[in-house]
C-alpha cells in the first residue's frame, strides 16, 4: 500500500506509514466511506441498475464490522477526526473565561475594605483630633509665641563683614587694616593679599609711584607685584630732575669767563648708573657732543671757543633696556678776550 503523504510503499496489512507515520487509506476503505453514505447507496443502485434488496444488506453489514474495528480503539474509518478537538475548545474556553472572572472578583472582594472597619477608624481619628484640640489651648494676644532672636554676632565676625563690605566698596586702605587685625580668621589673609594688591595698584594709577613700589616690594611674587616693581622704578627714574649746582633756578644762565677751565656738577641722581653731558662749543658755528661720565660734575676749558653750552642727564640700565632723566637746564658761558 503506498502512503499518500510521501510515497513510501507499505505492506497491505499496515495501519500506519513505516517512514512518517501517517494514517494510511487503502482505496478499499475510499470505497467503503462512500458505501456509508447513504446518498451514494441510491446513486450507486440507480447506476448500476442494481435492484438486488440484498446489496445494501451487504454494505450494511460491513459497515457493522468496520464499526466493530473503530470501537476496538483502531478509528481507522473515522470521517471527522476534527471534530472532537472543536467540542473540546468550545467546552474549555468558557470555563477558562468563567475561572478568570471568578478570581477577579475574589480578589477584590478580599482587597476591599470592610465598611466597619472603616468607620472605627473615622471613630478613634475624630477622637484624637478633639483631644488634641482640647489639649492645645488657644493663643491670645498675651500668650503667642515671641519669635526668636536671631543669635548675636561675635565680634570677630562683625568685624569680617565690615572688612569685606569696604573691600566690595573698593575701599582697600581700610580694608587692608580690619583684615590684617583679623589674623587668620575665615578669609581674612586673602582678603588681606588682595587688599593690599589693589590698593598698591590704586597708587600706581594714580602716579605714586614710590608709594605703589613699597607696596609691591611687600606683596613678594602676589599676581603681577613683581612687574609693577620695575615698572615703579623706571616711572620715578625717568621723571627726576637734575639741579646743576651754582645756579639759582633752572633757568639758562650766562657766565663770562676769560681762558678758564670750567667744571659743571649737579645734584646726585638716586640709583643713577652714569650721566651724559652735552657739551656745545661755538666759534662761529655751534658743535655739540655727549660725554659720559660716572660722577656728578664735569670739567672742561677752552681757550678760543666764544662759547661753551652744557646741559646734563643720568641714565640707568633697567630689566636689560637702557632709561633716562629729562635733560637739565643749559648752563652757558662767554668768553671775554
Amino acid at each position: 500500500m503506498i502512503c499518500k503523504v510521501c510515497g513510501y510503499e507499505n505492506d497491505d496489512s499496515d495501519l500506519f506509514c513505516q517512514e512518517c507515520g501517517s494514517k494510511l487509506i487503502s482505496e478499499q476503505s475510499e470505497v467503503e466511506k462512500n458505501i456509508n453514505n447513504p446518498n451514494y447507496n441510491k446513486n450507486a443502485n440507480n447506476s448500476t441498475g442494481n435492484n438486488n434488496p440484498n446489496y445494501n444488506s451487504n454494505v450494511k453489514d460491513n459497515s457493522n464490522v468496520n464499526s466493530n474495528n473503530n470501537g476496538s480503539g483502531n478509528n481507522i474509518n473515522n470521517p471527522h477526526p476534527t471534530n472532537n478537538k472543536k467540542v473540546l475548545l468550545l467546552i474549555l474556553i468558557p470555563a477558562i473565561i468563567i475561572i478568570t472572572v471568578l478570581v477577579i472578583i475574589i480578589v477584590y472582594l478580599l482587597g476591599k475594605p470592610n465598611k466597619s472597619d472603616n468607620n472605627n477608624i473615622q471613630v478613634e481619628n475624630q477622637q484624637n483630633v478633639t483631644s488634641s484640640e482640647e489639649a492645645t489651648p488657644v493663643p491670645t494676644e498675651s500668650s503667642a509665641p515671641t519669635p526668636t532672636p536671631k543669635p548675636e554676632l561675635s565680634k570677630e565676625e562683625k568685624k569680617y563683614r565690615e572688612a569685606v563690605k569696604l573691600f566690595k566698596k573698593d575701599k582697600y586702605k581700610e580694608a587692608v587694616k580690619k583684615f590684617n587685625s583679623l589674623g587668620k580668621y575665615k578669609k581674612s589673609k586673602d582678603y588681606f593679599k588682595k587688599s593690599k594688591y589693589l590698593l598698591a595698584v590704586s597708587y600706581y594709577k594714580s602716579s605714586k609711584y614710590s608709594k605703589a613700589k613699597e607696596e609691591f616690594e611687600k606683596l613678594g611674587n602676589f599676581k603681577k607685584s613683581k612687574n609693577y616693581v620695575q615698572n615703579c622704578e623706571i616711572k620715578i627714574f625717568t621723571s627726576k630732575n637734575i639741579t646743576l649746582y651754582g645756579w639759582s633756578d633752572t633757568t639758562d644762565h650766562t657766565m663770562m669767563v676769560q681762558g678758564v677751565t670750567m667744571t659743571l656738577s649737579w645734584e646726585q641722581v638716586d640709583g643713577a648708573d652714569g650721566y651724559e653731558v652735552n657739551e656745545g662749543e661755538r666759534e662761529g658755528e655751534w658743535y655739540y657732543r655727549i660725554e659720559t661720565t660716572y660722577n656728578n660734575s664735569y670739567s672742561t676749558s677752552f681757550s678760543s671757543v666764544n662759547e661753551l653750552n652744557s646741559n646734563v642727564r643720568a641714565f640707568k640700565t633697567i630689566g636689560g633696556k637702557t632709561y633716562y632723566t629729562p635733560w637739565s637746564s643749559y648752563a652757558t658761558w662767554t668768553a671775554n678776550w
